[in-house]
C-alpha cells in the first residue's frame, strides 16, 4: 500500500512492514535471536537500496558476516529517516 511522504510516493510492501515491525518489537523487548552468516554485502545493499528507490553505487566490502534480517531492518530504518527528515530536492 502506497503513502505519501513529503509529496514522494513511496510503496513499502505489506509483508515487509510486517517483518520491520517484528523485528523492532523483537529488539525493543530484547527477545531477538541474531544468526549472521556470510552475506554478499555489496549485493544486498545495492538491492536494499533499489528496492527503496535510491540508485548510485556503494562502497562496501563484497562480504561480511552479518544478521541479514537485523541488516534489512537498520538499512530499511535509515533510509526511511533519510527520506523523512532530508530537505525536498
Amino acid at each position: 500500500m502506497p503513502w505519501a511522504n513529503r509529496g514522494r510516493l513511496t510503496c513499502m510492501p505489506l509483508a515487509r512492514r510486517c517483518l520491520t515491525r517484528e523485528v523492532f518489537l523483537q529488539v525493543q523487548e530484547r527477545t531477538y535471536e541474531s544468526t549472521a552468516v556470510e552475506t554478499e554485502l555489496r549485493v544486498f545493499l545495492e538491492r536494499q537500496l533499489q528496492a527503496h528507490g535510491a540508485l548510485g553505487a556503494v562502497d562496501a566490502v563484497e562480504r561480511a558476516i552479518v544478521d541479514p534480517v537485523l541488516l534489512q531492518f537498520l538499512v530499511s530504518e535509515a533510509i526511511s529517516n533519510a527520506t523523512k527528515y532530508s530537505e525536498p530536492s
